[in-house]
């Protein structure tokens, strides 16, 4: 076996297979390069620790086994080298620049030429990666945690990504953006993407969701109806705002000239409904109180089961091209101080007399 002190003549690896090109440290060395197999302190399966390449200069330990005519990684040492040994005509020339591969990439003329990432990975394809691709097109930093089944987190520090991100590999994620160059994602913000359903629970407090100074706090349901739940297929489609113990309030709170819409916007509906309605039982109520109640519609129909009450300390105004009023038994006008038709007309219909009461008897005789 032979052991021997290298250094790096080459970090320039376009192929990616991790070949390190050495000039052997020996005195009456012929300084020509040689190729040196790469290793692992663990390889095993789909296992791999794997380490960035070094850069041009660095002192290493390369080993030749007996019985084999290559040589093999061992270590790198602490020793100082010559910095950027190697003849650079490579790097210089257009041919050289026309290989120079993006990192971990076959991009050409784009990147480095060097691998930059550190891969931590067990025989069960679960591991950590740390990388930094640098190009004329894309700059990342990032590290990954990974599992074979596609579950991933990742920390990506790039000008166009950005983000911190959870993801399932099957439809649901979470991304925490910073100053992205991303149009489709937020800016400094959070997005939750789930194929399935999302739910937000608090055992003992509160949950509170507030825009400070920002832009509309907005709630909408898109679906159609593709997809209705199996158990009960009328649920798809709806906006439900529900309490049960407590009471359910939409209130504007601050605008002097705040308003509250609640409105039907399909202009070609025909069967739209606005109701509010309450249990039926006596003492439940829908009540409007203070203020103006402005109604305005092509036609207005009241039915009540029992009666319909209207109550004024001032006038009650009835006005219309014409004024019907019927009544299955009996009408009743009082006015206390007075009954007045103020066009000085009235037409009463003549009715069936009632024929009077005729005493059979004289006066004083009795049967």
């Amino acid at each position: 076996m032979n052991i021997v002190i290298a250094t790096l003549r080459e970090p320039f690896d376009p192929a990616g297979d991790g070949y390190l090109s050495v000039t052997i440290d020996k005195e009456g060395g012929t300084n020509q390069p040689v190729s040196v197999n790469p290793t692992s302190i663990f390889a095993s399966g789909k296992g791999i620790i794997k380490a960035p390449s070094m850069v041009r200069g660095t002192r290493i330990l390369i080993v030749k086994p007996e019985n084999d005519s290559e040589y093999y990684f061992l270590t790198a040492t602490f020793k100082k080298g010559v910095e950027n040994e190697g003849p650079k005509d490579a790097l210089n020339n257009a041919v050289g620049r026309a290989f120079l591969t993006g990192d971990r990439t076959t991009t050409i003329a784009q990147g480095s030429g060097r691998d930059n990432s550190l891969l931590l990975q067990n025989q069960a394809g679960v591991g950590l990666e740390m990388n930094h691709i640098f190009n004329k097109k894309f700059r990342s930093k990032y590290i990954k945690m990974f599992t074979p089944s596609g579950k991933r987190v990742i920390l990506q520090d790039s000008p166009t990504i950005d983000s911190i991100v959870i993801d399932t590999g099957k439809d649901s994620y979470l991304a925490l953006t910073g100053d992205t160059e991303m149009v489709t994602k937020p800016k400094r913000g959070l997005e939750a993407k789930t194929n399935g359903t999302q739910r937000f629970t608090s055992t003992a407090g509160s949950i509170d969701i507030s825009v400070k100074e920002g832009q509309d706090l907005s709630i909408s349901n898109h679906s159609f109806g593709f997809r209705p739940p199996i158990t009960n297929p009328l649920r798809t489609g709806n906006v439900n705002i529900q309490s049960d113990w407590g009471d359910v309030n939409i209130m504007q709170s601050v605008s002097p000239a705040g308003k509250i819409f609640l409105e039907c916007q399909n202009v070609a509906g025909g069967d739209q409904l606005i109701q509010l309605r309450t249990a039926p039982t006596p003492v439940n109520k829908i009540k409007l109180s203070t203020g103006t109640v402005e109604i305005d519609a092509t036609t207005i129909n009241i039915n009540a089961i029992d009666s319909i009450n209207l109550n004024a300390t001032g006038a009650i105004n009835l006005l219309g091209g014409i004024i019907n009023m019927r009544a299955l038994t009996t009408v009743n006008i009082d006015g206390i101080t007075g009954l007045f038709l103020n066009s000085g007309t009235a037409n009463i219909p003549p009715s069936t007399p009632t024929p009077p009461v005729v005493n059979k008897y004289p006066l004083g005789i009795e049967k």
